[in-house]
């Protein structure tokens, strides 16, 4: 009879298995909402181990993490925690939220247990180094960073939030070779050229900053705030047609865009374009910036005239 038994409960094992199978390949194709779904139907049906079920419930956290219901997430970490609380990954996972949503300490400290957890954690490194920088305790995030590489040497993730930290600090040159390493290891990530043109921007290498911005485009053409900054670049080279074509696609991109408008503005007037600049700072009127700045442009557009 106990044998009848257990013989029964392996169907509702393997169907578990298989639905939990599932739901982790619909969150890996991004089909966030239909991994939601999933879990919580497997959930809600009770079949799984505890170590399973605390497996999904930080997986659900993720995908609602993924569709910005962060309190959501972070009541599923928790969920996931109070069964395993020995689980890095949760506390990584809410951490990463506690980030998202401005609460550093909090945030530090769930990296801090995911480390004592699993000291050879190296995203949980990088993570807390950003919670750090983000804190403005540069030392630490360097630290932190130092020991992501030491234990992960191939995490292009973290040359990037390295590369952040010097551009913070005004070490370009620091900057520009992590991000380059970031790219090396991770050449089809838009964010990692967009960074490096910021930085070589802000070294006065435009035309490298344009090439850069241009990568950004290529990977990814839905990005306004890459077209804007190619659009500064290309302005402090004097090249003032395709500045004002790369804010005109930003604007399309991201029509409410205040320092698109501003930008585009200031470059038509000084391409004597000034009634056109005038409308364009209504323009940014309407988007709510402050008047005294509207004020000030229209003087400097009437000087310009």
């Amino acid at each position: 009879m106990v044998l009848w038994t257990l013989l029964l409960c392996w169907p509702a094992l393997a169907d578990s298995e298989s639905a939990l199978a599932a739901a982790r390949a619909a969150q890996d194709q991004g089909r966030t909402e239909d991994a939601i779904h999933l879990y919580s139907d497997l959930l809600a049906a009770g079949d799984l181990s505890p170590a399973n079920r605390a497996l999904a419930i930080n997986s659900r956290g993720i995908a609602y993490k993924d569709e910005k219901r962060f309190a959501e997430a972070i009541a599923d970490f928790d969920t996931s925690i109070k069964l395993k609380p020995d689980y890095p990954e949760a506390y990584n996972n809410r951490g990463i939220v506690e980030r998202d949503l401005g609460r550093l300490g909090d945030a530090i400290a769930d990296y801090t247990s995911a480390i004592g957890f699993k000291p050879d954690f190296a995203e949980a490194y990088s993570n807390r180094g950003n919670a750090y920088r983000a804190s403005g305790k540069l030392d630490d995030a360097m630290s932190d960073y130092a020991i992501c590489i030491k234990l992960k040497p191939d995490y292009a993730d973290v040359y990037n939030n390295r590369g952040n930290a010097f551009a913070q600090m005004g070490q370009y040159d620091e900057a520009i070779r992590d991000y380059g390493t970031a790219i090396k290891l991770s050449p089809g990530i838009a964010d990692f050229y967009f960074n490096r043109g910021n930085a070589l921007g802000n070294a006065n290498r435009l035309d490298e900053a344009v090439a850069d911005y241009r990568d950004a485009i290529r990977i990814k053409p839905d990005f306004p705030e890459a077209y804007f900054n190619r659009a500064n670049a290309y302005a402090a080279g004097h090249h003032f047609d395709e500045a004002i074509a790369d804010y005109d696609s930003a604007l399309k991109l991201k029509p409410n865009f205040p320092a698109a408008f501003y930008n585009r503005a200031f470059i038509q007037a000084f391409v004597k374009r000034s009634l056109q600049a005038t409308v364009e700072l209504e323009n940014v009127a309407i988007l709510s910036v402050p008047r005294g700045k509207l004020r000030a442009s229209v003087a400097t557009i009437d000087r310009i005239r």
